[in-house]
């Protein structure tokens, strides 16, 4: 049930840039669909890596269309680790923040495994 709405909510995605010493997110994509697949079906590419060390856990594949660009950046300082750069927020908290530590999370449960 969880996979089902996490697959059903996630309608757009912010992937951070980084810039000097901070990351920058000035862009959000669009979510054309999410799956849940094993990490032997997915190149290295994208999964960011050529050799898992998770080899048996799975990923999300996110396909993305259009970006839209933000009116304002929302930037960040250092994040340690790709799951403290995971939240899952709204559209409207987005419009609403220039920091990325100031974002609302919902969902937070869901990131804990695919």
């Amino acid at each position: 049930m969880k996979k089902l709405v996490f697959r059903q909510n996630i309608t757009m995605l912010i992937i951070a840039e980084p810039v000097e010493k901070t990351l920058v997110f000035n862009q959000v994509y669009r979510v054309l669909s999410v799956k849940s697949v094993s990490r032997s079906q997915i190149n290295a590419t994208q999964a960011g890596v050529a050799v898992s060390k998770v080899k048996h856990v799975n990923y999300w594949l996110f396909e993305l269309g259009e970006a839209l660009t933000l009116s304002s950046k929302i930037t960040s300082g250092k994040i340690n680790g790709f799951r403290a750069a995971l939240k899952l927020t709204t559209l409207s908290s987005i419009h609403q923040t220039k920091n990325f530590d100031q974002l609302t999370p919902i969902y937070s449960d869901l990131l804990e495994s695919p």
